[in-house]
């Protein structure tokens, strides 16, 4: 009687679910059928050896399956038979937290009524069954068992069932609870963060209770007031009640979460929404918040809106020249070409983070081209904001290059900016784009482009960084052979020594020579206009004056053998 089948069931477990049986047995209590045959069910409840408590794969009991089934009949047999009610299935729920999801009436409640005992019964998430009755809307249940004089005297358990009715939209249990209620485990936070939030602020009985002055300005344990919370989550009509509520005052918008001491105006511009962007930014302008405060890593608003991609947000910062941006929040410094009368907009793109990182510069690091030139188009002096030095005396000419980035240096070289800028170690930007990118293949597609570009301009083709070299140095180091036959098709200088003392072609022949692969002919006419040699050699035909022991103090013997094996057969 107790042989497991499909997903562990016995045959009492089937019996438990059957409906039939239910109604048999039903019918053998019926005054008017005293001689009725006994149900497969009893039949089974008096074989000696059966298992009651047996459970199936999901650790469920027959009891369990009965009452998912609202088999009163069956539920009385087994609990007449012994059933216990504190067995837990897989989830941890017991048949008394069955009772509170599935029952549909009170015939099934009066069969588990809730007392003391049932509230040390929780499941593996901690719900007790009064918990799993809120979620699950039984409502009556709960306000008639919160309403007893005999009901446990526990404070959290209220605020436990507080919380889950918040959850669930039960503005009757809200309704009830709130004014017995302390107000102090951020339930304004719980209620924003729901998608039906709005529905209970708005509810003009509890509204007062949960909106103050006090929880509009509480900072809970993750670090958030309960706008930020709704704006995190994205809950756009609580936002809406939140925002214009006569206790939503300047001091609520500036406060600051505990983890990156972000204002509301930071979450926003990560968590993306339109809508809330409009509502904070009006509210913003109307109390005349600062539009640029900094966080832990000292970005604003804007710096977050480049680097989540915030094209919208970023536009609408951008937009106002009547914005207020304190002057504490701009460096002082920060560019050799200030204007006295400066537009808010240019101050604001100034403003650098802890990485020596303007906006401008994160939307260029980060590829957000389209950020990039919606900024360029907001400004007065374009020239001053692409030159605007990072820490390393970057310009946005060296950033863009070094991305390899040939649509915004494109842009950029319209204006008469400087191509021959250095950094704090003397690179210009050809020297950027002459570097080849290992980690992003994406970043290497144009950098020939960029080159092109910035030697139009007039950038210098042999120009030195600190330690001497040029950005044929550089691409040598990198190993690039299609960047090299770039910059010597303008002229690269294959001789010209850094502090150590080497040129181009010490260290480096794998690119060189793979250069002469692929064009012999101009590699020949190239050396022959630099060298005045005695020596012969021949290259693939080619017939160039090449002598090692002028041009090449320091020769690697590898590339004397590579030049050596190409003319052994000549």
């Amino acid at each position: 009687v107790n042989l497991l089948g499909w997903d562990g069931a016995t045959p009492l477990h089937l019996a438990a679910c059957s409906s039939e049986i239910d109604k048999e047995t039903s019918d053998m209590k019926h005054p008017l059928e005293p001689h009725r045959k006994p149900s497969v069910l009893q039949i089974l409840l008096k074989t000696p050896k059966i298992k009651i408590n047996m459970r199936d794969n999901q650790l469920r009991t027959p009891l369990h399956h009965a009452i998912m089934r609202n088999h009163i009949a069956i539920i009385d047999e087994l609990m007449n038979a012994g059933a216990k009610i504190d067995v837990p299935d897989v989830q941890g729920a017991t048949p008394v937290h069955y009772a509170y999801r599935f029952g549909q009436g009170k015939e099934m409640f009066q069969r588990f009524p809730l007392d003391s005992s049932s509230f040390k019964l929780k499941t593996l998430d901690n719900k007790t069954p009064l918990e799993m009755a809120v979620e699950y809307g039984h409502t009556d249940v709960v306000i008639e068992y919160l309403g007893r004089t005999d009901s446990p005297a526990n404070p959290s358990l209220g605020l436990r069932v507080l919380i889950e009715a918040i959850r669930r939209r039960q503005e009757d249990i809200v309704s009830y609870l709130v004014p017995r209620t302390k107000l102090d485990s951020y339930l304004l936070h719980m209620v924003c963060r729901q998608t039906h939030g709005h529905e209970l602020i708005s509810n003009n009985i509890i509204s007062h209770e949960l909106i103050t002055k006090n929880t509009m300005n509480e900072i809970n344990t993750d670090g958030y007031t309960a706008l930020m919370i709704a704006v995190k989550y994205g809950q756009v009509e609580c936002v809406d009640k939140l925002i214009n509520h006569q206790y939503c005052d300047k001091d609520v918008l500036e406060k600051r979460s505990l983890d990156f001491n972000r204002t509301v105006l930071h979450i926003c511009a990560e968590f993306k929404s339109y809508h809330i962007t409009d509502l904070l930014l009006q509210k913003a302008k109307k109390i005349a918040l600062d539009l640029a405060p900094v966080d832990v890593m000292g970005n604003t608003p804007l710096h977050v809106c480049v680097q989540k991609d915030n094209q919208y947000m970023s536009d609408r910062l951008l937009s106002d020249r009547d914005m207020v941006v304190t002057v504490s929040s701009i460096p002082q410094g920060t560019s050799s070409r200030k204007t006295e009368n400066e537009d808010k907009i240019s101050k604001m793109l100034k403003i650098k983070n802890n990485n020596g990182l303007t906006a401008f510069h994160e939307a260029i690091e980060s590829g957000h081209n389209e950020i990039v030139l919606q900024m360029l188009k907001k400004v007065i002096d374009r020239v001053q904001l692409i030159e605007e030095p990072d820490q390393q005396l970057r310009t946005s000419l060296h950033m863009a290059a070094f991305k390899g980035n040939s649509v915004l240096l494109k842009e950029f070289l319209q204006y008469e900016v400087n191509v021959h800028a250095c950094d704090v170690n003397d690179h210009t930007p050809l020297h950027e784009a002459a570097r080849w990118s290992d980690s992003d293949e994406k970043e290497n597609d144009h950098r020939n482009e960029c080159i092109d570009l910035l030697i139009q301009k007039g950038a210098k083709i042999n120009a030195l960084n600190i330690r001497r070299e040029s950005p044929l140095h550089v691409a040598c180091r990198y190993g690039s052979s299609s960047l090299v036959k770039s910059l010597m098709k303008h002229g690269a200088d294959i001789l010209l020594t850094n502090i150590q003392n080497y040129n181009c072609l010490e260290g480096h022949y794998d690119p060189i020579i793979h250069t002469i692969d692929d064009d012999v002919t101009h590699y020949a006419f190239a050396v022959t206009d630099i060298i005045n040699s005695q020596l012969i050699a021949q290259l693939y035909g080619f017939i160039i004056l090449l002598d090692f022991t002028k041009c090449v103090q320091n020769i690697d013997v590898k590339f004397i053998f590579i030049i050596n094996s190409r003319t052994s057969d000549d």
